[in-house]
């Protein structure tokens, strides 16, 4: 059932103008793979699953790493970029609004970013597939962040977070005056996330 599914796939993109990427046919193979271990539950023994558990686990990495390198990025003509990724931008014209990550460890440095002549926050967001990610934000900068991932910790300032405003420290007079001065959004499906200051 498994190759004669994915081998229809293939035909199709074959055959079609549909140009899939990886990520339709590893579904359909998990899905299957599923079926597969709901059938075996009621027909056979325990021993039978076994393999299938052990595709199963296997296609779900897959998927996972799949969905990640291909998927809106690669769709709409960006390279999410496999390796590791380290961005230090000099002013706060210079921040991207959206970064994109896909396999590999990714650092964004924004403590060169002069806050004193900021008329709007610097907003940003980082969306990272497989890999940690690191962001440093100056330390009079008060700071929004928000952080969504799937399988890692996030560290947001030392504490085990999903994110919040952050006051900065120091004397300078935007610092802790309720105005968030960068507003970070952290996207992650595998890997661990840091926030921290410089």
């Amino acid at each position: 059932m498994l190759l004669i599914l994915v081998g229809v796939l293939a035909l199709a993109a074959r055959v079609t103008p549909w140009t899939p990427g990886p990520v339709p046919f590893l579904a359909t193979a998990l899905i299957t793979v599923g079926i597969g271990l709901g059938v075996g539950a009621f027909v056979s023994g325990r021993s039978s699953r076994g393999p299938l558990i052990a595709l199963g686990v296997l296609l779900s990495f897959a998927l996972l790493v799949a969905s990640a390198t291909d998927g809106d990025g690669f769709r709409n003509g960006r390279d999410r970029g496999l390796g590791d990724q380290s961005y230090t931008p000099q002013d706060a014209t210079a921040v991207q609004p959206r970064y994109e990550s896909g396999v590999g460890d990714f650092e964004l440095d924004l403590t060169d970013v002069d806050l004193a002549d900021l008329t709007q926050p610097v907003t940003t967001t980082v969306n990272a597939g497989v890999g940690d990610v690191e962001v440093v934000v100056p330390r009079s900068a008060d700071v929004r962040v928000e952080v969504s991932n799937g399988l890692g910790n996030a560290d947001v300032f030392g504490r085990s977070s999903d994110g919040g405003t952050y006051a900065g420290t120091g004397d300078q007079p935007w610092t802790g005056d309720d105005t968030a001065e960068i507003v970070l959004t952290i996207e992650s499906g595998i890997g661990d996330v840091t926030v921290s200051r410089g």
